[in-house]
């Protein structure tokens, strides 16, 4: 008797628990990130291991970072693993100016040492509570026209300390023109993926 009882009771607890709606963060981003990356570009990083971050309310990620712990996990060529765990030269990153609904916000890169940064750009954020996603699109050409349409990421948890789960993508192939020179030799959907040694953190710092 007591076994059917107990019984019983753990099939009624299975019960209450199936119709408990789980709670799963949308798949949603804003207008302004899918002009960058469409979906099925944010698809095809996704299988490829990157981390991106859905949501229309990303966190403040305002602050400059330190990368060096950054090491190379994917070339533009899949297949060539040659080069994977590849040491970059450390670099410190800088989010400004992000606007009032955290949505979109500027970049500077500089190499430790150096005085002057290497690029600087302006792109669209998702994300929700901690964690955020940057996209960021850039062009290559010359006076002749635009060659490349190319795709930057970054992607993690801010915290006090800094970045955590750090992933940058670099230069994801979004288009590419018939008049390309014979030196870009890059195709559509490649890029090169980074992430920090070990998981570490991308700490916090003062200036760039």
């Amino acid at each position: 008797m007591k076994t059917s009882v107990k019984a019983l009771f753990y099939l009624m607890v299975l019960l209450s628990l199936s119709c408990q709606k789980k709670e799963v963060e949308p798949d949603i981003f804003s207008e302004e990130v899918q002009k960058v990356a469409p979906q099925n570009i944010i698809d095809d990083l996704r299988s490829w291991g990157v981390s991106i971050h859905s949501g229309v309310t990303p966190p403040d990620i305002e602050g400059v970072f330190t990368l060096d712990y950054r090491i190379l996990v994917r070339t533009y060529d899949p297949d060539d693993k040659s080069q994977n765990g590849f040491r970059i030269t450390p670099h410190r990153l800088a989010f400004s100016e992000q606007s009032a609904d955290n949505q979109l916000v500027k970049t500077e890169f500089r190499e430790i040492g150096k005085a002057s940064s290497d690029s600087w750009g302006k792109g669209a954020v998702s994300g929700s509570g901690n964690k955020f996603t940057f996209f960021e699109e850039e062009v290559y050409g010359n006076s002749n026209g635009v060659y490349l349409r190319y795709i930057n990421v970054i992607s993690g948890e801010i915290s006090e300390s800094g970045i955590k789960d750090f992933h940058e993508v670099n230069a994801y192939i979004k288009e590419k023109t018939s008049e390309a020179p014979s030196h870009v030799v890059q195709k559509i959907g490649q890029f090169q993926l980074f992430k920090n040694k070990d998981n570490r953190i991308s700490s916090r710092t003062d200036k760039l």
